[in-house]
């Protein structure tokens, strides 16, 4: 096994397997060795590592300092985000013209409320739906756009890091499963917690704590993805960490909320899960070289004993 099929087995499994140590790390030690030596140690790097990371949110903050300090994010951004306001702008309208009255008409039958209130939650739905509609479209179209930042990102600020594939270079077929599920993901979700948008107050907030998690996830799913892991290893993945994920996702679903300026924190937020992202590549690459140390040493010690019993055979 390579360093790199190890290190992406570092993302399935944990050491907390039983059989992990032994299946995906074994450099030569007995399993017994691995198991009864190792085991705890390597736990206790891995957990002490990844402590740091449940301030999942503090990288949010990073990546809009990185965003707005460093210019060539933006470059790359600028015909995006005139296709971006362009769309918008035409989805908006096109639901105002063919949604707004029918919903002033339904929610005044159903909630019984006077005009004024109708035509405002009337056009506060359309303004909502055209943010989902838009959120869609752009989940698709700008997957190009998130996947360059990452590779501009890890070659500028992740040089150190000894193993990263360039999202940019994965073929087509695994980018449309990506966004595949991405979408579906981010559709369920949006449909679920889309009554929430009837509280008055505190409606966003709800959203936001029930998708943060997921929000997070879409964020790095084309990494994880690059590292080896499928859907469903890439929720087992967020679910072991499921408060960084939800702390990071809480955080940047309510900046998105923020009118006019959630363009502008969608892509900070997108700065700031690079950087985490980053991150978790040094922990473990940090991890992996830890436990190859482990794992010589207890090979070293194999070779001792077996050199003393050859000697005391002799």
């Amino acid at each position: 096994m390579d360093s790199r099929e190890a290190e992406e087995n570092v993302f399935v499994d944990s050491p907390d397997d039983d059989d992990n140590l032994t299946r995906e790390f074994s450099f030569g030690a007995t399993a017994d060795r691995i198991k009864n030596i190792s085991r705890q140690r390597a736990n206790e790097v891995l957990r002490n590592s990844l402590k740091g990371l449940r301030t999942s949110p503090y990288y949010l903050w990073e990546g809009l300092k990185y965003a707005f300090s460093n210019l060539y994010i933006w470059q790359s951004l600028i015909i995006p985000l005139v296709t971006f306001a362009v769309v918008s702008l035409s989805v908006f309208l096109i639901l105002l013209v063919f949604l707004y009255a029918p919903q002033v008409v339904f929610i005044d039958r159903w909630a019984d409320s006077d005009e004024i209130v109708s035509e405002v939650y009337s056009l506060y739905l359309v303004l909502q739906e055209t943010k989902f509609l838009v959120n869609i479209v752009f989940m698709v179209v700008l997957d190009v756009v998130r996947r360059s930042i990452y590779d501009q990102m890890f070659e500028k600020e992740g040089k150190d890091i000894k193993h990263y594939r360039k999202l940019s270079e994965v073929p087509t077929k695994d980018r449309l499963v990506i966004v595949m599920y991405s979408v579906l993901t981010t559709l369920i979700l949006d449909v679920l917690t889309a009554p929430l948008l009837t509280v008055p107050v505190g409606g966003k907030v709800l959203i936001a704590a029930a998708k943060g998690w997921a929000v997070a996830w879409m964020y790095q799913a084309a990494f994880l993805a690059s590292k080896g892991l499928s859907y469903r290893n890439q929720l087992k993945w967020v679910l072991k960490r499921f408060v960084a994920y939800e702390l990071f996702g809480f955080v940047a679903a309510l900046l998105l909320f923020v009118p006019v300026l959630s363009w502008v924190f969608y892509w900070t937020n997108l700065c700031g899960a690079a950087m985490w992202a980053m991150s978790i590549s040094r922990v473990t690459e940090e991890y992996m070289d830890k436990i190859a140390k482990l794992g010589e040493e207890s090979a070293s010690e194999n070779e001792d004993t077996l050199a003393f019993s050859e000697k005391d055979a002799l």
